[in-house]
């Protein structure tokens, strides 16, 4: 567990908000970083989809939902004291985050990418993904 109250306000707000960013860094990178397979890239699928473009798509929902439960992991162990701070920190990590993944959930999730075990994939949708990261800066 991460308190940074202890330290001075200016510091501790300094590594509270440069930890964050790198959180949110690191996410938005595998989020999109085109060269990865399991990015949340939007592919110009064929109809029917072929099993290289679902297999891609369920690495893709599989990476993001692996990422975000440690990224959400993370931030239960750390308090920001500076309200203002917390709020520009929740408000930076839902425009990264959930605007991105939005954006490939409309686009997949309706297309049959998995039809066994859809569960598996979907986890969240984006209001959940964005209301889970406004209860962690409560």
């Amino acid at each position: 567990y991460l308190d940074v109250t202890w330290v001075d306000v200016e510091v501790s707000e300094c590594f509270a908000f440069i930890y964050f960013y790198f959180c949110i860094v690191v996410t938005s990178l595998s989020l999109t970083h085109t060269k990865s397979q399991t990015a949340l890239v939007l592919l110009n699928v064929s109809e029917p989809m072929t099993k290289r473009e679902r297999e891609l798509i369920k690495a893709s929902y599989s990476k993001f939902n692996e990422e975000f439960n440690r990224v959400m992991a993370v931030h239960d162990n750390i308090s920001i004291p500076s309200s203002a701070l917390r709020q520009r920190v929740c408000d930076a990590n839902v425009s990264v985050i959930v605007n991105k993944f939005k954006e490939f959930d409309e686009t997949y999730k309706h297309t049959g990418f998995s039809q066994k075990n859809p569960h598996k994939y979907l986890k969240y949708d984006h209001v959940k993904v964005e209301m889970m990261i406004k209860s962690a800066f409560l």
